[in-house]
């Protein structure tokens, strides 16, 4: 194989819907740090070393965003970056080359390593240009990456597809990416033939942003591209972009769809045990279950919510995204021959995927009505047993202040009879005493007397009891009579 070029396409999220017009992420530097740190591994090229220094959005070697205009599409000051050469053990150099850029809220960057034009390159010879550092675990691009091999090839049209699926092989040798031999898409580019492998880590199959997207372009037929590429080469660039933006989407919404389910499926259960709760005949308990209903159901209520939220959002996205790669599909189609797959790949998005978001919110949006309406009858239900609650309580409280006064009636009817009845005991006493003799003849009769008047005096405090018992009763039932029809 001749004309050898390995291509790195990265797309990064540099800002998302959630920051300002004038803000980036947090880790929006993090493509243009780890394609720096290429360079202290395997691609030790010496302008790698100093990227930053070629770029807008750094000033002084330190990022700032704010450098950069926003309508500026490229993020290098000059035209490209010349990364200078290194050296192979098979004797020949590897030249490299970096373009940066910014599309909208995305930094793309297109790193390619080529040699000399005539050097040829055998199938396991590909692993000098260091392919297990362009790959995603290294790379880090959030929104996914493309992996792109062009070169010159003695063979039949044939023999290119068997001779695709070495290059692939080669390529990801020793490292933990497999690509899907059995599902290969094939088409024209350029008059090459154009092979599209769906690349799995299978340590992390789930994880898009650990999968990568492999192109190879075997130009059997010798033809130059060169000036056809440098024609299309902004549109195809938004191409790429606009696919890893729908790939990525799509499985964040099947993510958002499964959380969305799993809470839909508790709320469910939850209103259930709701229609329980009502039924508990202790008022208290029950009380006391509704409040805690009332915390949790409202907070995954919202919860569910946002899900719905981020559906619908993530829903215009790729709308948004498939419009932008229809638009370069049909640039690029004015110009050249496409594949066929890359027109397959926007026809099911737009026929299958959007359709299945929409039958997804169909779904889920009208159960949040009924969620919300749930969250408001608790709320009620709440207010009415508490209301309830503090009826019965304030009628407790009502009752045993008249219990109080009642006993305190009663009490005080007693102590004025016995006040009476103690006066008159104290007034026969005082008299009893008056005419007995200064100095009794013998001390029986002093006694004797002495007894019998305070036996008159508790005679007449137990004569008072009495009274307060017979006067006190009929005064504490009027004073009801008075109250109940007071409170009628």
């Amino acid at each position: 194989m001749k004309k050898v070029s390995l291509s790195l396409y990265a797309f990064h999220l540099c800002q998302s819907f959630e920051r300002a017009l004038d803000e980036v992420d947090d880790r929006a530097s993090e493509l243009w740090q780890n394609l720096t740190k290429l360079a202290d591994k395997n691609l030790p090229f010496s302008e790698l070393k100093n990227l930053r220094s070629h770029l807008t959005c750094y000033y002084q070697n330190t990022y700032k965003p704010a450098k950069e205009e926003r309508k500026q599409y490229k993020l290098t000051k000059n035209d490209s970056i010349n990364l200078g050469s290194i050296s192979t053990t098979a004797g020949f150099q590897i030249k490299g080359n970096l373009q940066a850029f910014r599309l909208h809220d995305t930094y793309a960057a297109d790193l390619t390593l080529y040699p000399d034009e005539t050097q040829e390159i055998k199938i396991d010879q590909l692993q000098l240009f260091q392919p297990q550092s362009l790959l995603p675990d290294v790379i880090q691009a959030n929104l996914g990456q493309t992996i792109w091999l062009y070169g010159e090839v003695d063979a039949t049209e044939i023999e290119c597809e068997e001779l695709a699926k070495k290059y692939a092989i080669a390529l990801l040798a020793g490292t933990s990416f497999n690509p899907d031999l059995d599902n290969i898409n094939k088409g024209k580019l350029f008059d090459t033939l154009l092979f599209e492998f769906q690349v799995i880590n299978h340590k992390y199959p789930e994880d898009l942003t650990q999968c990568t997207h492999l192109l190879i372009s075997l130009n059997y037929q010798k033809y130059s591209i060169t000036e056809d590429l440098s024609k299309i080469y902004d549109w195809l660039l938004e191409l790429l972009c606009c696919y890893h933006k729908i790939r990525l989407i799509n499985s964040q919404v099947s993510q958002r769809y499964r959380e969305a389910r799993k809470l839909y499926s508790q709320l469910d259960q939850d209103i259930e045990h709701f229609s329980q709760l009502i039924e508990n005949n202790n008022r208290k308990k029950r009380l006391e279950n509704l409040k805690y209903e009332m915390i949790k159901l409202p907070r995954n209520t919202i919860k569910y919510s946002h899900y719905l939220g981020d559906i619908q959002a993530l829903y215009t996205a790729i709308a948004t995204n498939t419009k932008n790669y229809e638009i370069c599909l049909n640039k690029l189609a004015e110009m050249q021959e496409i594949p066929q797959f890359w027109q397959n790949f926007i026809q099911k998005t737009r026929d299958r995927d959007l359709v299945q978001i929409q039958t997804h919110l169909n779904y889920l949006s009208p159960t949040q009505a009924n969620f919300q309406q749930s969250v408001d009858t608790i709320r009620g239900l709440v207010e009415i047993e508490q209301a309830e609650i503090d009826q019965i309580n304030e009628t407790a409280a009502e009752k045993r202040q008249n219990r109080i006064e009642y006993i305190i009636t009663l009490i005080s009817t007693g102590l004025a009879v016995s006040g009476i009845s103690s006066a008159v005991a104290n007034n026969t006493a005082i008299m009893t005493l008056s005419q007995l003799p200064i100095c009794p003849s013998n001390t029986s009769e002093f006694y004797q007397s002495t007894w019998c008047s305070f036996s008159l005096i508790l005679f007449h405090l137990l004569l008072g009891i009495i009274f307060a018992v017979i006067l006190g009763i009929p005064l504490v039932w009027l004073f009801k009579k008075i109250g109940k029809s007071n409170s009628k």
